[in-house]
C-alpha cells in the first residue's frame, strides 16, 4: 500500500468512527420526541375528556376562562414548570411567558392547553440541545486528538500535543459556519419555534372545526415526525462540520501543508462530492462548508493529509516543525489511549524510546499493514449512515432490491428501525456488488407481521429447498414496533447469553439475512451441504486460535457465540453472521467466520 492510500484509509475510518458517535445521538433524540409526543397526547386527551361533547369542543367552550379548582390546578402546573425551567436552564423567553401566565387571573382553557403542550416541547428541545451540544464537543475533541494520533502513529514518532482548552471548544461550538449565519443552537431554536407554532395552529383549528381530538393528535404526530427527521439531519451535518473543523485545527497545529478530499463513492454520492474526490488543496484554503466538507446536508466526504513526493518522507515536515523538546519512537501497535496518556495528558513516557528531533520511523509507515477499522476486527461495512422515512425505506426496498415491504396495521414497524435495516442492506450491497448481482435467490417480501403469525419467534426466513426461491423474511411486529421494549428484550437476551454481546435491535433482521446468505451460497456453490462444510472449516480454524475449544461441533458454542447459536449449524451461521456483519467488536469465532465469508462473497463475480 502506498503512502497516499495509507492516509486515505486511516482517515476514512476515522471519519466513520466520528459518524458512529453522531448516529448514536439519533436514538436518544427519538426517545425525547416519543416522550414529548406521549405527554402532549395525554394532555390533549384529558382536556377533551373534561370539555368535549360529541367528541368535539366548541370555540366558545375553549375560550371560557379557567376558574375555581381548574385555575388552581393550572397555577400549580405553571409553578412546577417554572421550577423545572430554573433547574434546567430553559430559554429566558419561555420562562418569562410562564411567569406572566402565573401572574394572570384570567386565562382561557385553550390558552392553558397551549401552555401545557408548549412546555413539553420546550423540555424536549432543551434536552435535544444538551444531547447535540455534548455530542459535538466530543466529536470535535475526539476528532482533533485522533487525527494527531493517526499522524504521529503513521510517522512512527511522537511529541507532546497541547491539550484543547474548554474556552477554545466553546468558541468552535458557538461559531456559525453555514451561509445562513446560524450555529446549531440557533437552528434547534428555529425548529422549536416552528413546531410550537404548528402544534398551536392544529389545536386552534381543531377546536374551530369542532373535530375529533384524534385528528389533532394525528396531525401533531406528523409534524413531530418531520421535526425529528430535521433533527437527525442536523446532527449528521453538524458532525461532518465539527469533524472537519477538528481536522483543520489539528493539521494546522502539526504543520501539514496540504489536504485531499475523499468522497464516499456510491449511488448516493452528490455531484459536488464526486467532482471533488481526490482533489488536493493547500491548508490555507481549508474552510469547512466551503472548500472542505460538509458540502451539503448529509455530506459523507472527509479530508486526509497529503504529502508531496518531493517533500521528503510523509510527515517529515510536520515532525521537524513540531513542538520543540524530546521526541519518541512510537511502536506500531500502540493503542490510542496509551498514546493520549503519554503525549496529551503528560503521563510517563518510559515505555517509549527517545529519538532525536525530526527522526522518522520510515520503515513503519512504508511497511504499514492497514487494519480494516480503527477498532480492529470490525466489518468495514458497519460504518454506514441511513436517514430514510418509512415511505423512502419501503420505496427503496422495492425500486433497488425488488423487495415488497408488508407492514402490520396493529403493530407497525418503527420508522427508525426500518431505516436502520435498509441502511444496513445498502452497505452490505455496496460491499458485495458481485454477489448481489449474481445471487439467484431473491427475497420477494420483507413482512413485519402481527405476533399471531410468527409462531413465537422474533423473526424467521422461509425458503424452498428444491429451488432457489425464497418465500419471505418475516419480523415480529410485537418487537419491531416498539424499540424501547425491544431494546430491553435484547439486553435480557445478551445477559442470558442467548444473543451475542454486541447484539442491537436490528440484529434479528441481520440474523435472518444470514440465513438468506447461507441459502444463497448453497446454490452459487452448487453444493447442498455448503453450510456444513463452511461451519466445520470455521470451527477448525477457531480451535487453533482458542486452545480451550476441543470439539468439532456447533453444540458447545454457547460461550463463544450464543446459546441460540449452539442449537444447530444453521443458527450458528446466522448468529455468527449477525455478530460480525451486524455490530462492532465481534469476538474471535465471529471474526474468523466473518473474514472467511467476506473473502468468499467478494470472490463471487
Amino acid at each position: 500500500m502506498n503512502n497516499r492510500e495509507y492516509w486515505r484509509q486511516r482517515f476514512i475510518q476515522l471519519e466513520a468512527a466520528q459518524n458512529r458517535k453522531a448516529a448514536a445521538v439519533c436514538p436518544e433524540i427519538e426517545r425525547q420526541y416519543k416522550q414529548a409526543q406521549k405527554e402532549i397526547e395525554g394532555k390533549i386527551s384529558v382536556w377533551y375528556q373534561r370539555l368535549a361533547a360529541n367528541n368535539g369542543v366548541s370555540m366558545a367552550e375553549a375560550r371560557k376562562m379557567l376558574s375555581g379548582s381548574d385555575l388552581k390546578e393550572f397555577k400549580w402546573d405553571v409553578r412546577d414548570y417554572i421550577r423545572y425551567g430554573k433547574e434546567n436552564a430553559l430559554t429566558g423567553g419561555w420562562m418569562k411567558e410562564l411567569e406572566n401566565a402565573s401572574a394572570k387571573f384570567h386565562i382561557s382553557r385553550l390558552e392553558a392547553l397551549k401552555i401545557e403542550t408548549q412546555h413539553s416541547l420546550e423540555m424536549m428541545f432543551g434536552n435535544q440541545l444538551d444531547s447535540i451540544d455534548r455530542a459535538m464537543r466530543d466529536i470535535y475533541s475526539a476528532g482533533y486528538y485522533h487525527s494527531a494520533y493517526e499522524l504521529q502513529n503513521g510517522f512512527g514518532i511522537g511529541w507532546d500535543i497541547a491539550g484543547i482548552g474548554q474556552a477554545h471548544i466553546e468558541k468552535i461550538i458557538s461559531k456559525p459556519w453555514a451561509a445562513d449565519g446560524k450555529n446549531f443552537s440557533e437552528r434547534i431554536w428555529n425548529n422549536k419555534q416552528k413546531l410550537i407554532s404548528e402544534v398551536h395552529k392544529e389545536l386552534t383549528q381543531n377546536v374551530m372545526l369542532g373535530e375529533d381530538p384524534r385528528k389533532a393528535i394525528d396531525a401533531i404526530t406528523k409534524k413531530m415526525n418531520a421535526s425529528k427527521y430535521n433533527a437527525g439531519r442536523l446532527v449528521m451535518t453538524e458532525e461532518a462540520y465539527f469533524s472537519s473543523a477538528a481536522q483543520k485545527d489539528c493539521f494546522t497545529a502539526l504543520n501539514v501543508g496540504k489536504y485531499e478530499i475523499v468522497a464516499t463513492l456510491d449511488s448516493h454520492t452528490s455531484d459536488i462530492c464526486r467532482s471533488l474526490d481526490g482533489q488536493i488543496f493547500p491548508m490555507e484554503d481549508f474552510e469547512p462548508g466551503v472548500t472542505a466538507p460538509p458540502f451539503h446536508v448529509w455530506c459523507r466526504s472527509t479530508t486526509v493529509p497529503y504529502f508531496d513526493d518531493d517533500n521528503g518522507q510523509p510527515g517529515e515536515r510536520a515532525a521537524r516543525d513540531g513542538k520543540t523538546g524530546k521526541t519518541y519512537f512510537i511502536p506500531a501497535d500502540v493503542k490510542y489511549q496509551e498514546w493520549k496518556k503519554a503525549f496529551v495528558d503528560g503521563a510517563d513516557k518510559s515505555g517509549f524510546d527517545a529519538a532525536h528531533n525530526g527522526a522518522m520511523n520510515y520503515k513503519k509507515l512504508q511497511g504499514a499493514a492497514y487494519s480494516d477499522t480503527i477498532d480492529s476486527g470490525n466489518w468495514p461495512g458497519i460504518n454506514y449512515t441511513h436517514a430514510y422515512t418509512k415511505k423512502e425505506a419501503s420505496d427503496r426496498l422495492r425500486s433497488v432490491y425488488g423487495i415488497q415491504f408488508h407492514d402490520s396495521k396493529k403493530y407497525p414497524m418503527d420508522e427508525g428501525l426500518l431505516s436502520d435495516c435498509v441502511g444496513w442492506l445498502d452497505s452490505f450491497s455496496r460491499q458485495y456488488e458481485g454477489f448481489m448481482r449474481k445471487n439467484p435467490c431473491k427475497i420477494p417480501v420483507i413482512a413485519n407481521k402481527a405476533p399471531s403469525g410468527m409462531k413465537n419467534t422474533v423473526g424467521y426466513y422461509s425458503y424452498y429447498t428444491n429451488a432457489p426461491n425464497v418465500d419471505v423474511l418475516a419480523l415480529n411486529g410485537l418487537y419491531h414496533s416498539d424499540t424501547e421494549a425491544f431494546q430491553k428484550y435484547v439486553e435480557r437476551c445478551i445477559a442470558s447469553k442467548r444473543y451475542p454481546a454486541n447484539a442491537t435491535i436490528h440484529k434479528t433482521f441481520v440474523h435472518e439475512f444470514g440465513h438468506h446468505i447461507s441459502n444463497s451460497m448453497r446454490w452459487i456453490a452448487g453444493n447442498p451441504d455448503w453450510q456444513h462444510g463452511f461451519i466445520q472449516e470455521c470451527i477448525g480454524d477457531f480451535k487453533k486460535a482458542e486452545p480451550n475449544y476441543k470439539w468439532n461441533t456447533y453444540a458447545k458454542m454457547g460461550e463463544y457465540v450464543s446459546t441460540y447459536g449452539a442449537t444447530s449449524e444453521s443458527e450458528l451461521f446466522a448468529e455468527a453472521f449477525a455478530e460480525y456483519f451486524g455490530g462492532t467488536g465481534p469476538r474471535e469465532f465471529a471474526k474468523i467466520f466473518g473474514r472467511k465469508l467476506d473473502a468468499l462473497l467478494k470472490g463471487v463475480k
